[in-house]
């Protein structure tokens, strides 16, 4: 997902017109805009380059309403709203009791199920399925050694600690490793999700056939880059270590909210070109972008820029990586699981077939998922394993181990949901 920003590119590119002329019915049908339905079935040409015969009667990953609200970005502004108002309305009316601890209940139980088992999504297919690919992916792979000798060389200095003296050469190259993945931990955040986004749109864009020239892609690329900017002066700050070696908001954050008006200028300055020149294609050449790209890209743009000057986002965001990022997520891997499932079985899948897969998407990701998060708190009950304990010195999860665990899913999103080569 997150490899749309690298080189190679996601987009679908194309000089050719994306849509043929007196094909209206499936068009519309191709963006979302219409129901399904058996006249929308015939053969479409191969401009199209529909991935699969389903894609067809569907352009939606899960279904219209879910991709709507969870995908496109509809549910964190609904659901932080909502929140706006149990809370007290930013102290207009004191707050009830018990709407708030259903909220709170709320959003502890779906950042475990939701939020965090999302990371976990992405790293157990890493290592089953993405093994199976031909592509080595050398480069790629190198982030994932370092991480492994970084989590060996910790193993080694709390469960054996003469090995101090044997690793001391590797400390201050792990020391400015790992000071460079926390400063850069919120820039790397924003990017995760905006260019999961770019991605998750640009697959709309594959299945209904809208294709981007190499200057619409530039442009594109430039407001993402924009984006990520802003919401990493704004929305995330940069972290930094105390004397006590405690995580706090450096300096540098203030110094950051003095530019972060220029740089969202600029990326509101260029997401209007953008946006221009697509209703400008739109009414020349008949050629809109599919219903859903458009409200996911739009919902990006809104949700990072009006951060800005509006306080208030503050209740929105606090949902987007859970019901924007998180299901997105979740969306594209059962999205890519049924395919792989249909093109395997070589026929439709029945409601036992999918409610197989979905079970076996889903349930080794939420038990990985719990056995993670509350793993310190069973060891923190048996003190007859204390070399094991130390790793693990509180009741909850480490902040390092949480980056941990981040970054391996930051680098296994950038080639497991590639198509096989």
């Amino acid at each position: 997902m997150s490899s749309s920003l690298s080189n190679r590119s996601a987009f679908p590119q194309s000089d050719a017109p994306s849509v043929i002329k007196g094909m209206r019915v499936e068009f519309t049908a191709s963006r979302g805009l219409a129901k399904k339905s058996k006249t929308y079935l015939p053969k479409i040409p191969h401009v199209y380059r529909l991935d699969s015969q389903d894609a067809r009667s569907n352009p939606w990953l899960v279904s219209r309403a879910f991709d709507i609200l969870f995908v496109c970005g509809l549910a964190p502004w609904l659901i932080g709203i909502g929140c706006f108002f149990i809370t007290g309305a930013g102290g207009a009316y004191p707050p009830t009791k018990y709407p708030q601890q259903l909220l709170t209940f709320f959003f502890v139980a779906s950042s475990l199920i939701i939020g965090e088992s999302h990371q976990f999504t992405s790293i157990i297919r890493y290592y089953s399925s993405f093994r199976k690919r031909a592509k080595a992916y050398t480069m790629e792979r190198i982030p994932f050694w370092i991480m492994y000798a970084l989590a060996l060389e910790f193993l080694a200095l709390v469960l054996y600690h003469p090995a101090q003296d044997f690793l001391r050469w590797t400390f201050p190259v792990f020391t400015v490793l790992l000071q460079f993945a926390v400063i850069l931990f919120p820039a790397v955040l924003m990017q995760h999700i905006c260019a999961q986004a770019v991605a998750v749109g640009v697959s709309y864009c594959r299945i209904a056939g809208y294709n981007f020239s190499q200057a619409e892609k530039r442009s594109f690329t430039a407001v993402t880059w924009l984006l990520i900017a802003t919401g990493a002066c704004s929305i995330a700050v940069p972290f930094t270590f105390d004397a006590d070696n405690i995580i706090g908001i450096s300096t540098n954050s203030i110094q950051l909210a003095t530019i972060v008006g220029p740089i969202a200028s600029g990326a509101s300055f260029t997401a209007l070109i953008c946006a221009a020149h697509v209703i400008f294609r739109g009414f020349k050449r008949r050629e809109w972008p599919p219903l859903g790209a458009a409200l996911l890209w739009v919902n990006l743009v809104l949700l990072i820029l009006l951060s800005v000057p509006l306080p208030g986002m503050a209740y929105v965001w606090l949902f987007v990586p859970l019901f924007f990022h998180a299901t997105q997520h979740w969306a594209l891997a059962w999205s890519t699981r049924k395919r792989e499932a249909r093109t395997s079985l070589g026929s439709s899948l029945k409601r036992t077939d999918l409610a197989r897969e979905f079970c076996k998407l889903v349930v080794p990701v939420v038990t990985l998922t719990l056995i993670v998060l509350f793993l310190p708190l069973l060891l923190s009950r048996t003190s007859h394993l204390s070399p094991i304990s130390d790793l693990f010195p509180g009741e909850t999860l480490p902040v390092f181990l949480s980056m941990f665990v981040f970054y391996m899913h930051y680098f296994a999103d950038r080639v497991v949901w590639r198509p096989k080569t």
